[in-house]
């Protein structure tokens, strides 16, 4: 829902997840103009905030885990010290027991259950050999939705879909699915991945054959490269 309401507004000067909210302005003196829409807009639908969660005019600030300021978005190097004092887990086994502790990496755990491997199997065994995702959008008069497939290279699929709750473009859509695969991909900790679409306009633009135009697609490949650069091998 509250992706349809702010629609018009989303990855523009607002992001949203769930229920917490930003409002962003690339110029000081247009944030109150832009702060001003959000509320006329939470008026509109009676939305409510919760006074004592709000933060205002605020150069930089903790936003889902990340630091977003002027110089864009960095990850929160709190985040990152737990990352580095994890030890490094070694089997396949290891690797289900991390996933397990985190509930919104249940597809994964789900996934690794699959595999025919020893519970001590080498990890490298798994990640260091190339994976292949295939990623689709579809956008309908129903909707818009993703659906991605793992391959693993020892045979294995995990098939996944999700339903996008806002607004997009066909082109849009299909961004969304590489989104989704590159983010999933990350957090499977996988070192070598090719990425195949059947959208050769979004495919040509990520490789840079293609210019990106539309401001909304720039942004999309933005976040491409800021999600690709997290993976050693892909193509």
């Amino acid at each position: 829902m509250v992706e349809k309401v702010f629609a018009n507004w989303i990855h523009t000067t607002l992001e949203v997840y769930v229920d917490d909210m930003l409002v962003k302005s690339k110029k000081v003196e247009d944030h109150v103009d832009h702060l001003r829409e959000i509320f006329e807009q939470m008026r509109q639908f009676n939305i409510k905030i919760n006074p004592e969660k709000c933060i205002f005019g605020v150069a930089s600030g903790k936003f889902l885990g990340y630091i977003v300021s002027k110089e864009g978005i960095e990850v929160d190097p709190e985040k990152v010290q737990v990352v580095h004092d994890m030890p490094l887990p070694t089997t396949v086994k290891d690797i289900k027991y991390e996933i397990l502790s985190s509930p919104k990496s249940q597809v994964i755990a789900d996934f690794l259950a699959e595999f025919s491997l020893e519970e001590d199997a080498s990890v490298e065994e798994i990640m260091d050999r190339r994976w292949e995702i295939l990623v689709d959008g579809s956008s309908n008069g129903e909707g818009n939705g993703v659906g991605i497939v793992f391959i693993s290279p020892a045979g294995p699929r995990m098939a996944c879909s999700f339903r996008l709750e806002f607004a997009s473009t066909n082109n849009e859509t299909e961004y969304e699915a590489v989104v989704h695969a590159l983010r999933l991909a990350i957090e499977m900790k996988l070192d070598n991945v090719r990425i195949t679409s059947d959208s050769q306009l979004v495919i040509l633009q990520i490789e840079g054959t293609y210019n990106t135009n539309e401001p909304s697609l720039q942004k999309y490949n933005k976040l491409f490269a800021q999600l690709s650069s997290q993976i050693p091998k892909i193509n």
